[in-house]
């Protein structure tokens, strides 16, 4: 069903005062039409929010030489704005994107937005804050590529809100000094940090933070209740990443997305540093057989209780690690994977791109078929149905590949 504006407008202005959620996305930013204006103005007058994210990516302008903002794009960025200075309830405020005409935010009254944060003083009681972490719930790709905060900037907000539960920023917004703000005896005990692993547009943002030795464990030992979260969204190489990947985070969760990198290396280091704190092992993206390198997460991994992999991976790996499971007597929340990827083929040497071989008998090549295009479809399907069989039995429910 589609709304005319009109009925829009009525509804707006009947019962914006109950609103308490408002999400606004836009890839990009363009001048708001009369109803949105007018939703805004009214929500401004009286609002009740309790979250509100903003998903604004960069600005459209009719000239599309000129970066400048136009005075009505202005004027509209300003209603949005005033929503955070003008709020008495907000708890969870997700900036996911935002448009900006500079580089680094290295002042943050140049921002009118951060501004506002800091001016209301209403939101001290603030619960929850997302500076440019984009969900993996969002989608397989994360297309907003900000200018951000500079790590003093960021620092400034973050030190202004001392009740946060729940902070979530990407990589490059990270600092020492952050991570002693944020375990300090004068504010309450964050619970969770979500950390997305991307660069971000500007060359001063392509880095991986240097956090002194030392500082997670302080961390740690301060705040043991803190769960530390990554969301890897592109292909990272490992040794980058490898700088993350210190024995001394509180690891609780990795994510990899369908256009992120899953080494081998990456998966073997979890039961390695993290066997104590991994709770989720989540790869999106199409990787190479690591079966032993899973075997092991799960194996060793107490807490482990979602491990979502869609790489390759043969039948038997997924029922040892149900098998192993249920001999630990564990519960898992989420186990799933990708039947494209499920291997049946028990003779590792045939791949995909097997030709001919050589006889084993003779000096001779026989020619022998693509596995992946003319493989007994009857046997795997067999095989994937004994599979579902017996993680289902190990894992005390019915469990199938979801499709």
């Amino acid at each position: 069903m589609i709304l005319s504006q009109e009925t829009l407008a009525l509804i707006f202005k009947r019962y914006s005062q109950h609103f308490q959620n408002l999400a606004f996305e836009m890839s990009n930013f363009q001048a708001l039409d009369d109803t949105c204006r007018m939703l805004l103005q009214d929500l401004n007058t009286d609002c009740r929010l309790k979250c509100i994210t903003l998903k604004l990516g960069s600005v459209r302008t009719n000239n599309t030489q000129s970066q400048q903002i136009s005075s009505q794009q202005s004027n509209d960025l300003a209603l949005i704005e005033s929503l955070i200075y003008n709020s008495t309830r907000l708890q969870h405020i997700n900036i996911i994107s935002w448009p900006v005409e500079s580089g680094i935010v290295e002042e943050l009254g140049k921002c009118p937005l951060f501004s506002a944060l800091l001016s209301n003083t209403k939101l001290s009681q603030l619960k929850s804050l997302n500076l440019y972490y984009a969900d993996h719930k969002m989608g397989p790709w994360t297309p907003f590529i900000p200018r951000l905060p500079s790590t003093a900037s960021t620092l400034t907000l973050v030190s202004h809100f001392k009740y946060l539960k729940c902070l979530s920023l990407r990589s490059p917004m990270l600092s020492d000094e952050l991570l002693r703000e944020i375990v300090s005896e004068k504010r309450s005990r964050l619970e969770a940090l979500k950390i997305l692993i991307m660069p971000s547009n500007h060359p001063n943002n392509h880095r991986t933070p240097d956090i002194s030795p030392g500082t997670w464990s302080a961390v740690t030992l301060s705040s043991p209740q803190l769960k530390v979260e990554y969301l890897i969204s592109t292909r990272i190489p490992f040794e980058h990443l490898r700088k993350m990947l210190t024995p001394d985070i509180p690891l609780a969760s990795v994510i990899i997305l369908n256009y992120g990198k899953c080494d081998k290396e990456l998966i073997e280091i979890m039961p390695e540093y993290y066997s104590a704190t991994l709770e989720n092992f989540t790869s999106l993206c199409d990787s190479p057989e690591n079966d032993e390198a899973l075997i092991k997460v799960v194996t060793t991994c107490p807490q482990l209780k979602s491990l979502c992999y869609y790489g390759e991976i043969s039948y038997l790996s997924i029922i040892e690690m149900a098998r192993i499971i249920s001999l630990q007597g564990r519960k898992f929340d989420c186990f799933k994977f990708n039947p494209k990827n499920v291997r049946t083929n028990l003779d590792p040497g045939e791949n995909d791109e097997t030709v001919i071989k050589k006889n084993g008998s003779s000096e001779e090549y026989d020619l022998v078929a693509v596995r992946q295009w003319h493989r007994d479809e009857d046997d795997h399907q067999k095989k994937l149905d004994i599979m579902a069989e017996s993680v289902s039995r190990a894992l005390g429910y019915h469990w199938y590949l979801e499709k």
